[in-house]
């Protein structure tokens, strides 16, 4: 989810709980001042608990994934710090796998590979390429164009 929407979402949320809530004393003042009986306040109670509950396990979760959003932008500008050496040492079946996370795809085309980002990859790509004055590939697919790798024999 982008920021706005789990800015609203929480809104929403907390407003809410905070209307359930508002139910649920005014559904014990009724009790209390004898305008319903025990058994609808019972009955009532319950279903507004749960309902609480439930918006409150809602938030809670949205917290979390929030939580772990920002936890995965910071692991994702800490490993960009250091990509390149941490990816020449790795083996073969690891770039792979990095690979895949990093890019949806990639296009050879008259010995030039045209890598295209997966997202946050594209946004730090675009700010690297700004920031660093790089070629200017594709702005729509967010690509760069490099020239291929010589390919190291198998052993």
């Amino acid at each position: 989810m982008k920021d706005q929407e789990l800015g609203d979402r929480r809104e929403f949320l907390n407003a809410e709980i905070q209307r359930i809530s508002n139910r649920l004393s005014q559904l014990y003042e009724d009790k209390l001042d004898g305008v319903i009986d025990s058994a609808f306040y019972q009955k009532k109670a319950t279903e507004g608990q749960e309902r609480l509950q439930d918006l409150q396990a809602n938030l809670e979760r949205l917290q979390e994934a929030s939580k772990k959003q920002m936890e995965l932008g910071l692991l994702i500008l800490e490993f960009a710090k250091d990509a390149y050496p941490l990816f020449s040492f790795v083996s073969h079946p690891e770039k792979a796998r990095l690979l895949k996370i990093v890019l949806s795809k990639c296009c050879l085309k008259d010995g030039i590979l045209t890598p295209t980002y997966k997202k946050p990859f594209d946004v730090l790509v675009e700010g690297a390429k700004s920031k660093h004055n790089y070629p200017q590939g594709n702005s729509k697919s967010r690509s760069r164009v490099y020239r291929p790798l010589p390919v190291p024999p198998e052993t």
